[in-house]
């Protein structure tokens, strides 16, 4: 009974018979999807060490400094910005 079974495929794919073939992306799609969201990352990072050094300029300024703004300013300003594009 094991020797008949050898040849036949499970029974799940039997039951389904309407599968789906996975397609497989050419090394062009998967080059641009990398390098894609290598720029993606890149530019993130460009953005938060913009933030960052923009947050220590205005922490440096006094209080009643006019170009003193808080964290939550200068991150709403820059982060739309340069996360839209």
């Amino acid at each position: 009974m094991e020797e008949e079974d050898a040849g036949k495929p499970p029974a799940e794919e039997e039951e389904g018979a309407v599968t789906s073939k996975k397609s497989r992306r050419s090394t062009k799609e998967v080059h641009h999807l990398q390098a894609n969201f290598i720029m993606q990352t890149k530019k993130e990072s460009s953005a938060l060490k913009l933030v960052t050094t923009r947050i220590a300029k205005s922490n440096k300024l006094p209080k009643s400094h006019p170009d003193k703004k808080s964290i939550k300013a200068v991150v709403k300003k820059l982060i739309p910005c340069t996360m839209a594009t």
